[in-house]
C-alpha cells in the first residue's frame, strides 16, 4: 500500500520568515500564492521568476521568492499528466541551479535548499507510485533510487548547515535556538521519509528493502523520542507503524497503532492515521472485513486534513478491490468512491486510477478499470488508445446497462470533440443519439454531432463533396427537430435549418421553420430576422410571377406578425416586430407611396457629412424613417415616436458604418463620431438602458466609447467602457471584447493612455484564464502585441523569449505563426 505524497511538506517553511526583514510586498507573494491556489501555475511561476531576477531584489527577498516558486513547481507537477510532468520538474531543477549560482550568502539560504530537496523528494515519490502499476523498467527504478539517494545526501548536508547556524542563532539569522532546532527536526523527518521512499522502490523482502526500512525506522524512533516538538514526534510515531507494517512485523504494527490511539484521545487526526495503518495492514493480510471496521471508525472521527481524507478514500477503494475477484468488482461503488475523490484534485484522482489499474492487471478486466485506463490515455494524448479502451469498456457491459454504456460512449465522443477531431466526434455523437434516442442526454449528443459536423464542413474544398455534406447536414438538422422537438437546443437547430433553407433559395420553408422558434427563445430575434429575409425573398419571387400572389404572401406574413404582437414580448423584440411590419407595408404593399423629401432634409444633410456611407445604406434609412413617420402619424400610436425610431435606426447604421472605418483620423471619421455622440445622448434621454437587450447595450457602450476616443476624449472613453465592464466581471467575452477595442483605439488614436491600458488589460486577462489553454496563448499574444505597440520592446522581447523557452510550441497552429511574426518584428526593431 502506498504512502501519502508530500502534498503539505512546504507550508511550514513560511513561518520561518516572520523575523526576516523584506522589501518584497506581502501582496506580491500573496499574488503568487493566490495564482497557485487557482491553478494558474504558469502565471505564478513567471511572476516569481521576474521578481527573483530583478536587480533591486534583496537576498532575503530572493530566498522567500525561491521557496514560493519551488512550492509552485511541485503543485504544478502534481496537477500535470505524466507525459508533460517532466517538463515542469526540469524547470524546477533549472531554477535550483540558478539559485545556487546566484551568489546568495545569507544563512537563511538553507531554507531554499530544504525546499529544493523537498521538491525532488516529491518528484521521486510521484514517480515511484506510478512505477508500481506501469511496469517500470530497472533503468527507471534506478533513476528514482538515484534521486532519492541524492535527496538524502542533500538533507544530511542541510542538517549539518543548520547545526553550524545554531551556533550563530540570534545574530546572523534572526532565529532563536529553539526555532533552529525545530527546523533541524523537520529536516531529519524528511530525511527519514526519503529513506522510507527508497525502501519501497525495492522488491518485497529483498535485503535492500529491509536495510532501507531499518534505516528509516531508526531515524523515526529517534524523532519519536523528542518531547519538545510534539508534532514531529507524533508524525514519527505514525511512520514507525508504517515501517513495521512494510517489514511484515504484524504484531508490532498492531501494538504501536493501538498504543498511539490510546495516547491520542484528544487528537482525532492522529487516531485516524493510526487506524488507517491498521486498515492497510488488514488489506495486506487479506482480511478486508477488518479493514472496513477500521475505516468505519475513521468515518466517525472529525477529520479535517484533506490529504488524510483523500488517503482514506484511497484505502476504501483498495479494500473494495481486494475484497472481491477482479471480475466481480462492484463498478458502481468504485465509481462513487472515484467521485468522492474528485474534489481532492488531479493528483489523488490519478493515484486512485492507478490503484484500480493495478488490481485490474492482476485479474480479469472490469469496466471501471478499463474506463480509467482510457482516461489516462487521454491525459497522455493518445486518443487512438483512449477510444479503443472506451469501446472495450462498453463491450464489457450487458444489455441492461444502457445508462452506463451511454455515458462511456458520450465521454469518448466528448474527448474527440475537445481535441478538435470533428469528423470522428460527429460520427460518434450521431451514432450514440440514433442508437439510444430515449436517453436523457441523447438530444445533447445529437446537438454536438451537428456542431462537429458543421465545423468539419469548413475544411471541405471539393464542390461535389461539399454539396453532399450539406445534404447530410440538413438531414441531421431535420432529424433533430423531428426526433427531439422539446430539446433544450431545438430552437437553435431550427434557426440553423432556416438559415440553410434561405441560402438554398427555399424562402417558404425558411419562413415556416423560423416561425417554429419560440418567442421566449434566446435566438428569437435572430430567427425573426431570418424570417424577414425569407419573406422578402419569397415576395420577390412571387412578384416576378404575379403581383396578386405577392400581395397575398405579404398579407400572410403580416398576419403572422400580428399574432406575435399579442405575445408577451420584451420591448426590443416588439420594436423589431414593428419595424418588420412597417417595412413589409412600405416595401411590399405601398410601392407608390415614397419618401417625404421635406421632412428628411436634415437627416440627408447629416449623412452627407459621412461620405463613406453608401447610397444604398442612406436610401434604406431614409425610407424607413419616412415609413415610421407615416405609420405612426396614421395610426396615432403613442408607444413609439418617430424621433425614437429615427434615433434607433440611425444609431444602428452609424455603429455598423463606424466599425468599417480603416482607423484613419480624418475629418469624415470625426464627423461621424460627433454625430454619433449626438444620437447616443438623445437615445439616453429617451430610453432607459434596461430597454435594450445585453447585445444592444454592449453596442451602445462600445459606440459611445469609440466616438469619445475619436474626438480625443480618451479618459472619458475609458471611463464609460470600464464602468459598464465592471458589471460584466464574470463575462469572459465582454472582457475579451474590451481588449480588442483597446487595440483598435490604440491604432486609431495613437494615444499613450489607450496603449498602456491595452497592455495592462491583456496582462490581467491572461492571469484569469487557465494556463496553457488556447485562450491563454491568445492573451499572451495580445499582450506582447500591445507591448510592441506601446514601444516597450525590451519587455516584449523578454516576455516572448521566456514564453518560447517554456512553451516551444507557442500554442500550436492557432497562434504559432503570429508569435513567430511578432518575435521577428521585435528582433528587427532591436537590431
Amino acid at each position: 500500500m502506498q504512502n501519502g505524497c508530500h502534498l503539505n511538506l512546504f507550508a511550514w517553511l513560511c513561518a520561518w520568515f516572520v523575523c526576516v526583514g523584506t522589501r518584497v510586498q506581502a501582496a506580491d507573494l500573496g499574488t503568487i500564492v493566490q495564482l497557485r491556489d487557482q491553478h494558474s501555475y504558469a502565471a505564478a511561476e513567471s511572476m516569481a521568476l521576474r521578481m527573483f531576477r530583478e536587480s533591486t531584489t534583496t537576498e532575503s527577498d530572493r530566498i522567500r521568492i525561491a521557496v514560493e516558486l519551488l512550492r509552485t513547481y511541485s503543485a504544478h507537477a502534481l496537477a500535470t499528466p505524466q507525459q508533460q510532468r517532466s517538463f515542469v520538474w526540469n524547470e524546477a531543477n533549472q531554477f535550483v541551479i540558478e539559485f545556487q549560482q546566484s551568489g546568495i550568502r545569507s544563512p537563511l539560504a538553507v531554507l531554499a535548499h530544504i525546499q529544493a530537496a523537498l521538491t525532488r523528494l516529491a518528484q521521486a515519490e510521484i514517480d515511484r507510485l506510478e512505477a508500481e502499476v506501469t511496469a517500470a523498467s530497472p533503468k527507471q527504478l534506478d533513476a528514482i533510487r538515484g534521486r532519492l539517494r541524492q535527496v538524502s545526501a542533500d538533507l544530511v548536508k542541510t542538517d549539518d548547515q543548520i547545526g553550524s547556524l545554531m551556533r550563530t542563532a540570534g545574530r546572523s539569522t534572526g532565529l532563536t535556538v529553539t526555532q533552529m532546532q525545530r527546523l533541524r527536526d523537520k529536516t531529519r523527518l524528511h530525511l527519514a521519509d526519503a529513506k522510507l521512499q527508497l525502501a519501497q522502490t525495492f522488491p518485497a523482502e529483498s535485503p535492500d528493502r529491509v536495510h532501507a526500512l531499518n534505516e528509516a525506522l531508526q531515524l523515526f524512533e529517534d524523532l519519536a523520542g523528542i518531547v519538545s516538538n510534539p508534532p514531529i514526534a507524533a508524525q514519527a510515531n505514525v511512520s514507525k507503524i508504517t515501517c513495521h507494517r512494510l517489514l511484515g512485523n504484524e504484531a508490532e504494527t498492531i501494538s504501536l497503532a493501538q498504543k498511539l490511539i490510546e495516547q491520542s484521545q484528544d487528537d482525532q487526526q492522529l487516531q485516524a492515521q493510526a487506524l488507517l495503518e491498521l486498515a492497510k495492514l488488514a488489506i495486506d493480510s487479506d482480511t478486508q472485513l477488518q479493514a472496513d471496521v477500521f475505516l468505519n471508525q475513521i468515518d466517525k472521527l472529525n477529520v479535517s486534513n484533506r490529504q488524510l481524507l483523500a488517503e482514506v478514500i484511497l484505502v476504501y477503494i483498495e479494500s473494495r478491490l481486494a475484497a472481491t475477484a477482479a471480475s466481480s468488482v462492484d463498478d458502481d461503488e468504485i465509481e462513487r468512491l472515484m467521485q468522492r475523490m474528485q474534489p481532492h484534485g488531479a493528483y489523488w484522482l490519478r493515484r486512485a486510477e492507478l490503484l484500480v489499474a493495478r488490481y485490474s492487471n492482476q485479474g480479469a478486466p472490469n469496466v471501471t478499470a478499463t474506463t480509467l485506463k482510457a482516461d489516462q490515455a487521454v491525459r497522455q494524448g493518445d486518443l487512438v488508445i483512449a477510444t479503443q479502451m472506451y469501446d472495450q469498456a462498453v463491450a464489457e457491459l450487458s444489455n441492461e446497462q444502457q445508462d452506463q454504456a451511454f455515458e462511456i460512449r458520450f465521454r469518448a465522443a466528448a474527448v474527440l470533440h475537445q481535441h478538435r477531431q470533428h469528423v470522428s466526434a460527429a460520427k460518434r455523437f450521431a451514432s450514440l443519439a440514433y442508437d439510444l434516442p430515449k436517453m436523457p442526454r441523447s438530444s445533447v449528443a445529437h446537438y454536438l454531432a451537428i456542431v462537429n459536423y458543421a465545423t468539419s464542413l469548413a475544411e471541405l474544398s471539393d464542390l461535389k463533396e461539399r454539396q453532399s455534406a450539406l445534404a447530410a447536414y440538413e438531414k441531421m438538422l431535420v432529424d433533430h427537430v423531428q426526433l427531439w422537438p422539446d430539446s433544450e437546443r431545438v430552437d437553435e437547430v431550427r434557426l440553423w435549418l432556416a438559415k440553410l433553407q434561405l441560402q438554398t433559395l427555399r424562402p417558404a420553408d425558411a419562413m415556416a421553420m423560423a416561425q417554429q422558434v419560440k418567442p421566449n427563445s434566446a435566438v428569437f430575434a435572430e430567427a425573426l430576422s431570418i424570417w424577414d429575409q425569407a419573406a422578402r425573398q419569397r415576395w420577390q419571387l412571387q412578384q416576378a410571377s404575379s403581383q396578386t400572389e405577392a400581395n397575398s404572401g405579404a398579407n400572410e406574413a403580416l398576419r403572422y406578425l400580428t399574432k406575435l404582437r399579442d405575445a408577451n414580448l420584451s420591448e426590443p423584440k416588439r420594436w423589431l416586430i414593428e419595424l418588420i411590419v412597417l417595412d413589409i407595408r412600405t416595401t411590399m404593399l405601398d410601392q407608390a407611396n415614397r419618401e417625404n423629401e421635406r421632412q428628411l432634409e436634415a437627416l440627408e444633410a447629416a449623412f452627407q457629412a459621412n461620405q463613406k456611407v453608401t447610397l444604398a445604406e442612406r436610401s434604406r434609412v431614409i425610407r424607413l424613417v419616412s415609413m415610421v413617420q407615416r405609420r405612426y402619424a396614421a395610426d396615432a400610436m403613442n408607444e413609439f415616436t418617430a424621433t425614437k425610431w429615427t434615433q434607433f435606426e440611425l444609431l444602428v447604421r452609424l455603429v455598423e458604418q463606424l466599425d468599417k472605418q480603416d482607423g484613419r483620423m480624418d475629418a469624415s471619421t470625426q464627423a461621424t463620431a460627433r454625430f454619433q455622440l449626438t444620437v447616443i445622448n438623445q437615445l439616453k434621454s429617451n430610453f432607459a438602458s434596461t430597454a435594450f437587450d445585453e447585445a444592444t447595450q454592449a453596442k451602445l457602450v462600445r459606440s459611445e466609447a469609440t466616438a469619445l476616443a475619436l474626438v480625443d476624449d480618451v479618459p472619458r472613453a475609458l471611463a464609460v467602457y470600464r464602468t459598464w465592464l465592471e458589471q460584466k466581471r464574470q463575462d469572459g467575452k465582454a472582457q475579451w471584447d474590451f481588449g480588442v477595442w483597446l487595440d483598435k483605439m490604440a491604432d486609431a488614436t495613437n494615444h499613450p493612455e489607450v496603449k498602456l491600458a491595452a497592455v495592462e488589460h491583456w496582462r490581467t486577462l491572461g492571469r484569469s484564464v487557465r494556463p496553457n489553454s488556447e485562450r491563454w496563448y491568445q492573451c499572451k499574444l495580445q499582450q506582447a502585441s500591445a507591448l510592441v505597440r506601446n514601444k516597450q520592446l525590451a519587455e516584449a522581447g523578454e516576455m516572448l523569449r521566456l514564453l518560447e523557452t517554456l512553451h516551444p510550441d507557442l500554442g500550436g497552429n492557432t497562434t504559432r505563426a503570429d508569435f513567430r511574426r511578432l518575435i521577428q518584428q521585435v528582433n528587427s526593431a532591436n537590431e
